[in-house]
Protein backbone atom coordinates (compact mmCIF):
# COMPACT_ATOMS: atom_id res chain seq x y z
CA UNK A 1 0.00 0.00 0.00
CA UNK A 2 1.34 3.41 -0.95
CA UNK A 3 0.62 6.32 1.35
CA UNK A 4 0.27 9.80 -0.01
CA UNK A 5 0.14 12.75 2.32
CA UNK A 6 -2.07 15.75 1.59
CA UNK A 7 -2.00 18.67 3.93
CA UNK A 8 -4.72 21.24 4.22
CA UNK A 9 -3.77 24.92 4.31
CA UNK A 10 -4.52 24.95 8.06
CA UNK A 11 -2.15 22.01 8.62
CA UNK A 12 0.57 23.77 6.61
CA UNK A 13 0.03 26.95 8.64
CA UNK A 14 0.29 25.00 11.89
CA UNK A 15 3.49 23.31 10.67
CA UNK A 16 4.99 26.69 9.79
CA UNK A 17 4.01 28.21 13.14
CA UNK A 18 5.37 25.14 14.95
CA UNK A 19 8.63 25.36 13.03
CA UNK A 20 8.99 29.05 13.73
CA UNK A 21 8.29 28.38 17.39
CA UNK A 22 11.04 25.76 17.33
CA UNK A 23 13.34 28.22 15.58
CA UNK A 24 12.64 30.74 18.33
CA UNK A 25 13.53 28.18 20.97
CA UNK A 26 9.96 27.16 21.76
CA UNK A 27 8.76 30.59 22.81
CA UNK A 28 5.10 30.86 23.71
CA UNK A 29 3.31 34.01 22.43
CA UNK A 30 3.50 35.73 25.82
CA UNK A 31 7.21 34.89 26.02
CA UNK A 32 7.79 36.16 22.48
CA UNK A 33 6.10 39.44 23.45
CA UNK A 34 8.74 39.86 26.18
CA UNK A 35 11.58 39.12 23.74
CA UNK A 36 12.37 42.81 23.03
CA UNK A 37 12.84 43.40 26.79
CA UNK A 38 15.19 40.43 26.99
CA UNK A 39 17.05 41.48 23.84
CA UNK A 40 18.16 44.72 25.52
CA UNK A 41 20.42 42.67 27.81
CA UNK A 42 22.08 40.74 24.99
CA UNK A 43 25.36 41.93 23.47
CA UNK A 44 25.62 42.75 19.78
CA UNK A 45 27.41 39.53 18.84
CA UNK A 46 24.97 37.41 20.85
CA UNK A 47 22.04 39.22 19.24
CA UNK A 48 23.53 38.66 15.79
CA UNK A 49 24.02 34.96 16.55
CA UNK A 50 20.40 34.67 17.77
CA UNK A 51 19.11 36.39 14.63
CA UNK A 52 21.20 34.11 12.40
CA UNK A 53 19.95 31.03 14.25
CA UNK A 54 16.30 32.08 13.99
CA UNK A 55 16.74 33.07 10.34
CA UNK A 56 18.31 29.70 9.56
CA UNK A 57 15.56 27.71 11.28
CA UNK A 58 12.71 29.82 9.85
CA UNK A 59 14.24 29.40 6.38
CA UNK A 60 14.50 25.66 7.00
CA UNK A 61 10.76 25.44 7.71
CA UNK A 62 9.89 27.41 4.58
CA UNK A 63 12.33 25.40 2.48
CA UNK A 64 10.97 22.09 3.78
CA UNK A 65 7.33 23.06 3.14
CA UNK A 66 8.12 24.47 -0.29
CA UNK A 67 10.16 21.49 -1.49
CA UNK A 68 7.71 18.90 -0.12
CA UNK A 69 4.83 20.76 -1.77
CA UNK A 70 6.70 21.04 -5.06
CA UNK A 71 7.88 17.43 -5.36
CA UNK A 72 5.00 15.69 -3.53
CA UNK A 73 6.94 12.43 -3.41
CA UNK A 74 5.06 9.52 -1.86
CA UNK A 75 6.73 7.93 1.15
CA UNK A 76 8.02 4.35 1.14
CA UNK A 77 6.30 1.72 3.26
CA UNK A 78 7.87 2.08 6.73
CA UNK A 79 9.60 -0.77 8.53
CA UNK A 80 8.84 -2.09 12.01
CA UNK A 81 5.15 -1.07 11.87
CA UNK A 82 6.32 2.51 12.29
CA UNK A 83 3.46 4.97 11.71
CA UNK A 84 3.53 6.74 8.36
CA UNK A 85 4.29 10.44 8.80
CA UNK A 86 1.59 12.75 7.41
CA UNK A 87 3.86 14.67 5.04
CA UNK A 88 5.52 13.97 1.73
CA UNK A 89 8.82 12.14 1.52
CA UNK A 90 11.17 14.49 -0.37
CA UNK A 91 13.18 16.05 1.12
CA UNK A 92 13.62 14.51 4.55
CA UNK A 93 12.56 17.19 7.02
CA UNK A 94 14.64 15.57 9.74
CA UNK A 95 17.77 15.62 7.54
CA UNK A 96 17.09 19.21 6.48
CA UNK A 97 16.27 20.36 10.00
CA UNK A 98 19.13 18.59 11.75
CA UNK A 99 21.66 19.90 9.24
CA UNK A 100 20.37 23.47 9.61
CA UNK A 101 20.12 23.25 13.41
CA UNK A 102 23.43 21.56 14.19
CA UNK A 103 25.21 23.13 11.22
CA UNK A 104 24.45 26.74 12.14
CA UNK A 105 24.91 26.01 15.84
CA UNK A 106 28.35 24.49 15.22
CA UNK A 107 29.29 27.41 12.97
CA UNK A 108 28.14 30.04 15.48
CA UNK A 109 30.06 28.34 18.30
CA UNK A 110 33.26 27.56 16.39
CA UNK A 111 33.74 31.03 14.89
CA UNK A 112 34.08 32.29 18.46
CA UNK A 113 36.63 29.68 19.56
CA UNK A 114 40.38 30.16 19.34
CA UNK A 115 41.23 26.53 20.14
CA UNK A 116 41.52 24.69 16.83
CA UNK A 117 41.08 21.24 18.40
CA UNK A 118 37.82 22.33 20.05
CA UNK A 119 36.54 23.70 16.72
CA UNK A 120 37.31 20.40 14.99
CA UNK A 121 35.69 18.31 17.75
CA UNK A 122 32.50 20.42 17.69
CA UNK A 123 32.25 20.21 13.90
CA UNK A 124 32.83 16.44 13.92
CA UNK A 125 30.19 15.94 16.64
CA UNK A 126 27.70 18.04 14.67
CA UNK A 127 28.43 16.00 11.52
CA UNK A 128 27.95 12.72 13.40
CA UNK A 129 24.61 13.86 14.84
CA UNK A 130 23.43 15.05 11.43
CA UNK A 131 24.46 11.76 9.80
CA UNK A 132 22.81 9.61 12.48
CA UNK A 133 19.52 11.50 12.25
CA UNK A 134 19.45 11.08 8.47
CA UNK A 135 20.43 7.42 8.72
CA UNK A 136 17.65 6.79 11.26
CA UNK A 137 15.06 8.00 8.74
CA UNK A 138 16.28 5.46 6.18
CA UNK A 139 16.57 2.72 8.82
CA UNK A 140 12.95 3.26 9.91
CA UNK A 141 11.88 3.09 6.28
CA UNK A 142 10.12 6.46 6.25
CA UNK A 143 12.48 7.94 3.64
CA UNK A 144 14.38 6.85 0.57
CA UNK A 145 18.13 7.55 0.72
CA UNK A 146 17.67 10.26 -1.93
CA UNK A 147 15.22 12.05 0.41
CA UNK A 148 17.91 12.29 3.07
CA UNK A 149 20.61 13.37 0.60
CA UNK A 150 18.21 15.96 -0.84
CA UNK A 151 17.53 17.29 2.66
CA UNK A 152 21.24 17.51 3.37
CA UNK A 153 21.95 19.33 0.08
CA UNK A 154 19.10 21.82 0.56
CA UNK A 155 20.28 22.48 4.12
CA UNK A 156 23.89 22.85 3.00
CA UNK A 157 22.93 25.48 0.44
CA UNK A 158 20.72 27.36 2.91
CA UNK A 159 23.12 27.20 5.87
CA UNK A 160 26.12 28.24 3.78
CA UNK A 161 24.05 31.09 2.29
CA UNK A 162 23.20 32.39 5.78
CA UNK A 163 26.80 31.99 6.99
CA UNK A 164 28.30 33.67 3.91
CA UNK A 165 25.72 36.44 4.06
CA UNK A 166 26.73 37.13 7.63
CA UNK A 167 30.42 36.94 6.76
CA UNK A 168 30.10 39.48 3.94
CA UNK A 169 27.78 41.70 5.97
CA UNK A 170 30.33 41.83 8.80
CA UNK A 171 33.18 42.60 6.37
CA UNK A 172 31.27 45.54 4.88
CA UNK A 173 30.76 47.24 8.26
CA UNK A 174 32.98 50.29 8.60
CA UNK A 175 35.70 50.10 11.23
CA UNK A 176 34.87 51.99 14.42
CA UNK A 177 36.78 55.25 14.59
CA UNK A 178 38.56 55.95 17.85
CA UNK A 179 38.24 59.71 18.47
CA UNK A 180 40.76 59.66 21.33
CA UNK A 181 43.67 59.01 18.94
CA UNK A 182 43.09 61.80 16.41
CA UNK A 183 46.33 63.39 17.57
Amino acid sequence: EIHQARRTPDELKMALVGGLKLGLGGLAPDEAARFPETAEHISGTERRAAVLFVLTMAGEVLLDLTLKGFYQRVRPEPFFDYPVPASYSFPSGHALGSFCFFGILAWLVTIRLKNRAARIVIRILAAILIFLIGFSRIYLGVHYPSDVVGGYLAALVWTVTVALGDFFFERRKPEKFDETNDG
